[in-house]
């Protein structure tokens, strides 16, 4: 069991109008898509996603994209989950086993979920290092053509 003093939120107030408590973690991950005039949704749900105690699920970053199909273009999201320590460990008077489970479970939801729909689904866990954060968002945002190899907002 890890011991922390202190977890550290704050309010932000993001470009969708919605005011919320959002991890170091997460204003950073929406920093690194602000840089690069990503259009995206916080805390996205679907109506057809619903946890261990049946609330609905929702996404740290939801972003829209039009996919190409035989038909056309139909519009798909692909997601950025930021993982704070709470999803691996118990943290002594914050959480239990309970939580801590029932925490990863509504994880293999959110998994099993974009795997059935072929949605692309990014994790990122607390350890990695601002570096590490921006290089596997730059590099999941280019796997999926949200932005050019140039990068930026006018690439």
């Amino acid at each position: 069991m890890l011991k922390i003093k202190h977890c550290i939120f704050f309010s932000l107030s993001v470009k969708k109008e919605m005011t919320t408590k959002r991890s170091i973690g997460e204003k950073f991950v929406a920093r690194i898509l602000d840089e690069y005039c990503v259009f995206y949704y916080q805390d996205y749900s679907f109506p057809d996603l619903k946890g261990v105690k049946n609330g609905y699920l929702r996404f740290d970053f939801c972003i829209p994209i039009r996919k190409q199909t035989s038909d056309g273009f139909e519009e798909s999201y692909v997601s950025i989950e930021y993982n704070g320590i709470f999803h691996y460990h118990v943290i002594e008077g914050k959480t239990t086993m309970f939580t801590l489970a029932k925490q990863q479970m509504n994880d293999l939801i959110k998994t099993d979920y974009c795997k059935r729909k072929c949605l692309p689904l990014l994790w990122i866990p607390y350890w990695l290092n601002a570096k590490q954060v921006r290089k596997s968002i730059e590099e999941f945002l280019k796997k999926h053509v949200i932005v050019s190899n140039t990068g930026g907002c006018y690439g």
